[in-house]
């Protein structure tokens, strides 16, 4: 039987690169582009906020579950904003008011859960210099085994469980500690340097990104899946109007290939 290291999650297995295969002129600005950034808090309550090109909000708040971007454990929230002149509707969540004009310290006044505060936060505003800052649903993801002979299987979404019981089929032993269920539902690349995994359970994964060329690299902390801190390079493409993702991973030494295939979410 071969070990295999827990390489399963989206974050340790981007490292590879990829050409663009057709051109990217199908796809529109994002209708959120011009409100889209991050902002983190100097004091208070709110941890932590980023708006997506796509109109995702994140916020994060003092929980129990993740380190944040300055060390505080934090749950993440997700949903929908929509904006008026300078305040954000992050629906049942909230609101938040602050000027978009330029990046830099900003005052940011939120109402969440009744209780309004309002403090300096450091706003880094959205480039729009790339198609891919935008947010994906994945529709598919194709993995392949390269060990003397080549093998492969398709996968509607990406199921890490189904994963790994691939990999386990093929005679690699994976740690069973992968919950059912725990799909990938959407990639946010956004031009504020975040990269932003909402899964189908409701858990969510925050990292940090930049791009160059036809690559992206990442840095990502995930404990849940098995190890503690990854970085990584993933390569990404275009074709008619989909995002191509093609990564590569470790199965103790054996390359696996991982494609996924994305759709722009509306």
């Amino acid at each position: 039987m071969k070990k295999a290291l827990l390489f399963i999650s989206l974050a340790a297995v981007l490292c590879s690169c990829g050409k663009p295969i057709s051109s990217e002129d199908t796809f529109e600005n994002p209708r959120f582009i011009q409100y889209a950034g991050q902002l983190i808090p100097q004091s208070g309550t709110l941890q932590y906020s980023e708006f997506t090109e796509s109109g995702l909000y994140i916020a994060g708040m003092p929980g129990s579950t993740k380190a944040g971007p300055v060390g505080e454990i934090i749950q993440y929230f997700t949903g929908n904003y929509t904006v008026s002149g300078d305040e954000y509707s992050l629906g049942s969540f909230g609101t938040m008011k602050f000027s978009n004009a330029s990046a830099g310290v900003v005052d940011l006044t939120y109402t969440i859960g009744g209780t309004t505060e309002t403090v300096k936060a450091v706003l880094t505003k959205a480039t729009a210099a790339n198609v891919l800052f935008r947010s994906w649903t994945v529709d598919k993801t194709r993995v392949s085994i390269a060990d003397g002979v080549t093998v492969s299987a398709d996968f509607k979404g990406c199921n890490f469980k189904d994963i790994a019981d691939f990999f386990r089929d093929n005679g690699y032993v994976v740690e069973d500690d992968i919950p059912a269920g725990h799909s990938l539902s959407s990639v946010s690349v956004t031009g504020a340097g975040s990269l932003i995994f909402v899964y189908s359970d409701g858990d969510i994964g925050l990292g940090s990104c930049t791009v160059s060329g036809s690559s992206l690299s990442y840095q990502w902390n995930e404990p849940e899946m098995g190890y503690s801190f990854e970085t990584g390079k993933a390569g990404y493409s275009f074709q008619g109007n989909k995002c191509i993702l093609a990564f590569e991973g470790n199965l103790d030494g054996t390359t696996v290939a991982i494609k996924m295939v994305l759709s722009e979410m509306k």
